[in-house]
């Protein structure tokens, strides 16, 4: 009786899982000459938290099971918004050089302040850059000249076109520095904007 002809199919993936993370199988299927498959196992399988680590992982067996006898068929179902790093943004916010006249009662002056600075959000320039690999605190410190803290311990962080002055501590805005960009975007110590 003749033996069966055969040969061997590297069958490599690597996916994303929403539930587990992004995961490398490799699976040896055993075909025949007419490339039905008679004989499959999986032979690899890996999870990792990061995209990063599982295609290292991806690269390492693909060098590897390159080099077998056989055929080798690679495939990366990662989506490219899972795949690619999003980086981080330093935004610098330049307004226009204020040459503003108000002619004004003092108590009328934050609201003309705050009138101008709306009118001049439409010539904001926008300018920015990537952070690369900048030290995570130097990241958050990052403040927002939209903004200001206050002397409050509680709700401290005001919009500048809202108020220029403090109800509870009657702290200035020219007299405090500007606000953190992440307590900004978690939202939690804004002062109520009335």
């Amino acid at each position: 009786m003749k033996e069966k002809e055969y040969r061997y199919e590297y069958v490599l993936t690597l996916h994303h899982d929403p539930t587990e993370g992004f995961i490398v199988d490799l699976r040896i299927d055993k075909c025949d000459t007419d490339g039905d498959v008679f004989d499959s196992a999986y032979e690899e399988g890996f999870i990792f938290d990061t995209y990063k680590e599982a295609f290292e992982k991806y690269v390492e067996l693909y060098a590897k099971y390159e080099a077998m006898e056989g055929e080798l068929q690679p495939d990366n179902q990662v989506p490219p918004h899972l795949s690619t790093p999003h980086p981080l943004y330093n935004v610098r916010i330049t307004m226009p050089t204020i040459s503003a006249n108000f002619r004004c009662l003092e108590d009328e002056l934050e609201d003309y302040v705050r009138d101008y600075i709306k009118s001049e959000i439409d010539n904001i320039v926008w300018d920015y850059k990537k952070l690369g690999g900048k030290d995570p605190w130097e990241v958050n410190c990052i403040t927002n000249k939209l903004f200001w803290d206050c002397n409050c311990s509680e709700n401290y962080i005001h919009k500048k076109i809202d108020r220029l002055t403090c109800p509870v501590c009657k702290a200035d805005e020219d007299e405090c520095p500007d606000s953190r960009q992440v307590e900004i975007d978690l939202g939690t110590h804004f002062a109520n904007s009335k």
